[in-house]
């Protein structure tokens, strides 16, 4: 369990409590001697004040060998997060501050999916090559021009909740990974 407290920026500061739980069950399998799968839930829950969000996050793997040296991967995962990190890169020099979700500032929520081929080598190298897509929801950053660290005196501008906007993301890519598989040094 966790427990995060933030004071604001207004006269009388205010501490924020809210807590994390989460459980999680996993089911490895070899179905053939081919094909293979890894699949996970997890139940996440997030209390602040009286208010209890819950979220489920399943999570999936799956293995397909097409020979001794070629196999497919295809994965899926959800994600909830309960703390954010906002980054601070203008004039001066960058901070980041992390901040809890709240009532004015929501839960982000992920999906990704992925596909991957790997190839083996005799020699105990592999490499694989991984194209991913990822959905992300609820995304927070700073509004234009707002700063955590600011100079101005309106107190109920200053609080840093309103200083951020929440919207959605999408990111997407390959990438390629060169493994050595054999031998003392591994990596």
């Amino acid at each position: 369990m966790q427990q995060s407290q933030v004071a604001s920026e207004t006269p009388a500061s205010t501490k924020i409590r809210n807590y994390e739980w989460a459980l999680y069950a996993e089911y490895e399998s070899k179905w053939t001697p081919r094909f293979s799968s890894n699949l996970g839930i997890r139940l996440n829950s997030y209390r602040l004040g009286k208010k209890d969000s819950r979220f489920i996050e399943p999570r999936a793997v799956v293995s397909y060998q097409l020979n001794d040296s070629w196999t497919l991967k295809g994965a899926y995962a959800r994600t909830s997060q309960f703390t954010h990190q906002l980054s601070n890169t203008g004039v001066g020099f960058p901070t980041d501050l992390w901040v809890p979700a709240t009532e004015k500032v929501p839960i982000a929520v992920a999906q990704q999916v992925s596909a991957a081929i790997e190839k083996k080598f005799k020699n105990g190298y592999s490499v694989v090559f991984e194209t991913y897509y990822k959905k992300m929801s609820n995304v927070v950053s700073y509004k234009d021009n707002a700063y955590f660290v600011d100079v101005t005196t309106n107190q109920e501008t200053n609080f840093w909740e309103n200083k951020l906007t929440s919207g959605q993301g999408w990111a997407y890519g390959y990438e390629a990974l060169l493994k050595k598989n054999a031998g003392k040094l591994k990596g």
